[in-house]
């Protein structure tokens, strides 16, 4: 796994995205001991801040939803999301074989503690 970079203030915490993609960020790792959600959440809302990127608790339209792999809590609420978005868009899939939706997953990582 890739070391968090969350101490070098120069590096975002995500790549750029294309102006028209739609960010969703899934935290992930909800479960950990010593966790408190409400902090990892201020902590995510205040890093992507800095690049500009504005949480819906900040005022912007980046949803924040915390997901455990392991357990499936929040992945109902992060599909809930992806099809919110995808209405809000008025995205629509071609018919036939070949033309299966597509996400891409970002950046992916883990910190240590």
């Amino acid at each position: 796994m890739k070391k968090s970079n969350s101490t070098n203030p120069k590096k975002p915490p995500v790549k750029p995205v294309a102006k028209n993609s739609v960010l969703i960020i899934a935290l992930a790792k909800i479960d950990k001991l010593g966790i408190v959600l409400e902090t990892a959440v201020r902590n995510v809302d205040s890093q992507f801040l800095k690049y500009g990127v504005e949480t819906e608790n900040m005022g912007g339209n980046v949803q924040i939803i915390p997901v455990n792999g392991i357990t499936g809590d929040g992945l109902e609420e992060l599909v809930e999301g992806l099809v919110l978005q995808s209405q809000i868009m008025d995205l629509r899939a071609q018919e036939g074989e070949g033309h299966a939706g597509q996400a891409t997953v970002i950046d992916s990582r883990a910190d240590k503690g």
